[in-house]
């Protein structure tokens, strides 16, 4: 029947919020397994004689909020890894450009500055300033010009 109120409905996207604040509460308590999760949330309601939420629909919302949290935690646990392979590799960058002298940092001046555009030379005289004046306070575009250049350290 199509006036049936015990027709099942679309969840609204409040609702859908809810839902997934709900469950991924439970994922976490449980280690993001929904099946136990699932169990827990189902036996706390029929201990505590509480009526299970409308919103949440079952097993399969459980499964559904659990691969987006595992898909969350694998980006972040990416996103963790990249920065300390930056921070290991911006290190490595700052030891070898320590080794140069003021007369090493001018050679790298004068052997380079006709090969790139002039942004990239002035990235290059910064990074010679850099050397002269040993404040070794390089970023993203200082390393990507060393590896440019194939400096020692940005292999």
């Amino acid at each position: 029947m199509k006036g049936d109120v015990n027709m099942a409905q679309r969840r609204t996207k409040m609702e859908m919020l809810w839902m997934k604040k709900e469950v991924r509460k439970w994922l976490i308590r449980h280690g993001n397994n929904p099946h136990k999760a699932w169990d827990a949330y189902v036996a706390h309601h029929l201990k505590n004689n509480l009526v299970m939420d409308y919103y949440i629909k079952g097993l399969k919302d459980f499964v559904n909020v659990s691969n987006e949290l595992t898909g969350q935690m694998e980006k972040a646990k990416r996103k963790k890894e990249y920065r300390a392979k930056m921070q290991h590799r911006k290190a490595r960058m700052i030891n070898e450009l320590k080794k140069l002298s003021k007369d090493d940092a001018v050679r790298l001046w004068k052997t380079n500055k006709d090969k790139f555009n002039s942004t990239d030379k002035l990235t290059l005289a910064d990074i010679v300033s850099m050397i002269i004046a040993q404040d070794y306070n390089i970023d993203q575009r200082h390393l990507n010009l060393l590896q440019n250049l194939d400096f020692p350290a940005s292999r």
